[in-house]
């Protein structure tokens, strides 16, 4: 998981229909052995942001840094800097709106089964521009 989107884990807000809230769901996530491991990311400023670096929000401190403590979120330690400007979120836009320049940022073969098999909402260039004469 993207160190970001272990960011958001971390929001409140999308634990309020949880009688027990963020406690509840974690109980229920990090049962029979779970780990996250996480990517890191490089924000605007050119800075690396890795589970050992980010920052949680009041309460929340104290529950990541007892699940890191324990193991059960782990930073990976062997990443690529080069691509850490590639966010999937944004791929995954990219794909479904038919802007073609995602092919660019993920490997030629995981590119050819996405369009292949028209994964994400995946249409093939032709596909868009037979759409568009019609």
């Amino acid at each position: 998981m993207g160190v970001s989107s272990l960011s958001d884990l971390f929001k409140e807000q999308y634990y309020t229909e949880l009688e027990g809230g963020i406690l509840e769901a974690f109980g229920k996530l990090f049962t029979k052995d779970l780990r996250i491991y996480v990517y890191p990311m490089r924000d605007e400023a050119g800075v690396i942001h890795t589970s050992d670096n980010l920052e949680t929000q009041g309460e929340m401190r104290s529950l990541y840094r007892h699940l890191v403590e324990r193991g059960e979120i782990k930073q990976l330690d062997s990443f690529d800097e080069g691509v850490l400007h590639i966010f999937s979120r944004d791929v995954l836009q990219r794909i479904k709106s038919g802007d073609c320049s995602w092919e660019r940022v993920v490997p030629v073969e995981i590119a050819e089964v996405i369009k292949q098999r028209r994964f994400f909402g995946c249409q093939e260039a032709e596909s868009i521009e037979s759409a568009l004469a019609r």
